[in-house]
């Protein structure tokens, strides 16, 4: 009789609408009942309940079926399964077969081979091909271990694309996303975000308002007021692409780096950043900011480059047209190396230094600062100073040696010990600055005190050989020393001439 029963049912049509729409089937049904008295348009099945809605398969406890509104109320240990991949799980079900809509309630699961999707509430309509939540719902993925949560969650079944609004948290082994607005690309593993968002992990914390990211291979890119907090680093850009498995990054346009360990800002249209070896390369317009309490210290080059040496100290490199502004301090040369543990700075391929009136030149340049200010200055080879006196008649201060060390006090140089060579032209002048002469010296070794960067006294330590000229004796080019040349046409005025570069290529 039971088997009779199932025969029958499974080919007479119950749910015919005034449109004739297509019909619910019964493929199977322990107990089927009337019951007039409580249920008046209701027809009930009971045990092992299956229902099929054109591709999609329906299962339950029992069911009320009711016809004059075509729709099925099911009851226990709910399943809709549609197609092969895709399985949705609850206790209480309302299908409207006319809008193919279902309302899946207390314990609703949806599973796939991929993720399993729980909420207390699920709507699935079957004429948008999608399913959501609005009342809370986590989904665990099987794939990469992730899980995320969101206050509401929409499903689109044919694209395999969710969408997930309100309180969006998704937690993985590595890191946790908290966005606003993210949609989730069941096909690619691609998470996108459409609001404020944020990305904690033990290596870094990510914040942006636009971007995606993926969970497989670990690749994002971020937008919109996008920046990355590291170790005491800050870096902010435009676009921040990162590719958290390599633990590589670029940042474009309007990138700045800041370093809160060593007070400097890193600015430029290309930054690229490497994790592992804790180095970062900055190019495109690239400029150094350091500020100090009375001044702040501006540096141009092509590239900069900031590593931990052998050693593990830190290490600055600026390379190709190296222009520097600091108000009292100006410089430009083809490469820099800075140490942040010792404050020293060395200008390297035709170096000029310019401090007040004094343009100073060498091999290479060696400067030891301190809170901003320089402490010592050292030239190894091909020392000179030169300083303006009278720039009507081409009269230059000049200092000349093998090497050079030079002593400031309050960033003003104060004295000079020439070792090797030296050679001096100083021009005199009595007390209402009218000059009385010019002196012309050489010395193995000088001793050169400074006052007010003025020559104030000079001290020859071997073998001195000093002549005092009158002005018109000895022309203009017999009052340069070999070697000779003013730079001054190179001299920075403000950090907004650091971008221009007259010097050419230095190298040579």
């Amino acid at each position: 009789m039971r088997l009779f029963l199932s025969v029958l049912l499974c080919s007479i049509s119950l749910f015919t609408t005034a449109q004739k729409k297509e019909k619910i089937q019964i493929l199977n049904a322990e107990e089927f009942r009337y019951s007039e008295k409580s249920k008046k348009d209701a027809q009930r099945l009971i045990g092992n309940v299956q229902l099929k809605h054109q591709d999609v398969l329906m299962f339950c406890d029992s069911a009320y079926i009711y016809k004059s509104s075509s729709y099925v109320e099911a009851f226990g240990n709910v399943r809709i399964k549609q197609g092969d991949s895709l399985t949705l799980y609850g206790d209480y079900l309302q299908y409207v077969s006319d809008k193919k809509k279902a309302d899946i309630q207390r314990n609703v699961r949806l599973v796939r081979p991929d993720l399993v999707l729980s909420t207390d509430r699920m709507i699935m309509d079957r004429n948008t091909n999608m399913a959501y939540y609005e009342n809370g719902g986590t989904i665990k993925s099987t794939t990469d271990n992730n899980t995320l949560v969101s206050k509401k969650g929409y499903f689109h079944m044919k694209s395999n694309v969710m969408y997930f609004k309100e309180e969006v948290i998704l937690t993985s082994p590595e890191y946790t996303i908290s966005s606003d607005t993210m949609r989730y690309n069941t096909n690619n593993s691609e998470i996108s975000f459409f609001g404020p968002t944020e990305i904690v992990s033990k290596e870094n914390y990510i914040y942006c308002e636009n971007g995606y990211y993926n969970t497989i291979t670990e690749r994002s890119i971020f937008y919109k007021n996008a920046y990355l907090l590291s170790e005491n680093k800050e870096l902010r850009g435009d676009t921040i692409a990162y590719d958290r498995e390599k633990g590589y990054g670029e940042a474009r346009s309007n990138v700045s780096i800041i370093d809160t360990v060593e007070n400097i800002i890193v600015k430029g249209n290309l930054a690229k950043f490497f994790e592992q070896q804790d180095s970062i390369e900055v190019s495109k317009k690239a400029l150094l900011v350091q500020p100090f309490e009375e001044d702040t210290l501006f540096m141009h080059a092509k590239l900069f480059r900031v590593f931990p040496n052998k050693e593990g100290k830190r290490i600055l490199q600026a390379f190709y047209q190296v222009n520097i502004y600091k108000k009292d301090l100006q410089g430009s040369c083809d490469s820099v190396a800075y140490a942040f543990t010792d404050s020293s700075l060395k200008m390297f391929y035709s170096p000029i230094l310019w401090s007040d009136q004094n343009q100073i030149t060498g091999s290479i340049i060696n400067i030891n600062t301190s809170n901003g200010k320089i402490d010592q200055l050292f030239i190894p080879e091909n020392a000179f100073i030169t300083s303006e006196v009278d720039s009507n008649k081409s009269r230059y201060n000049q200092i000349k040696g093998k090497q050079l060390t030079g002593t400031f006090i309050q960033n003003e140089l104060r004295k000079v010990f020439i070792e090797g060579n030296g050679q001096t032209i100083y021009y005199g002048q009595d007390e209402n600055q009218k000059f009385i002469g010019v002196n012309r010296a050489e010395s193995s070794d000088l001793l050169i005190g400074i006052k007010s960067n003025d020559i104030e006294t000079i001290t020859f330590m071997n073998d001195p050989d000093a002549t005092l000229y009158p002005l018109n004796e000895l022309d203009v080019e017999e009052l340069k020393l070999g070697g000779f040349k003013w730079q001054g046409a190179f001299r920075p005025e403000s950090n907004a001439e650091l971008f221009t570069w007259r010097r050419g290529n230095l190298r040579k």
